[in-house]
């Protein structure tokens, strides 16, 4: 099942590198949440090195996901 992101959402995320593989079944590798924070900023751990203009690192041993979407899957699906 491929899961939804309402357009807005959508077209807030315009620098996606990854064309959105996050949202289909067969592809998705969604970074793991470690910390949220009523959902802003999302403290991720990244799965692999592909570089993400979204993430942000901060310290030595957190990083910062600010993509829209990841941020809508987490509130919609918690994951």
């Amino acid at each position: 099942m491929d899961l939804q992101i309402s357009d807005k959402v959508l077209k807030q995320t315009i620098n996606c590198a990854h064309n959105f593989r996050c949202l289909h079944a067969e592809t998705a590798n969604i970074c793991p949440v470690d910390i949220n924070i009523k959902g802003d900023p999302l403290f991720i751990r990244p799965l692999k090195k592909d570089p993400c203009p979204y993430l942000i690192v901060f310290g030595y041993s957190y990083h910062i996901c600010k993509c829209p979407t990841r941020k809508e899957l987490f509130k919609r699906y918690n994951k």
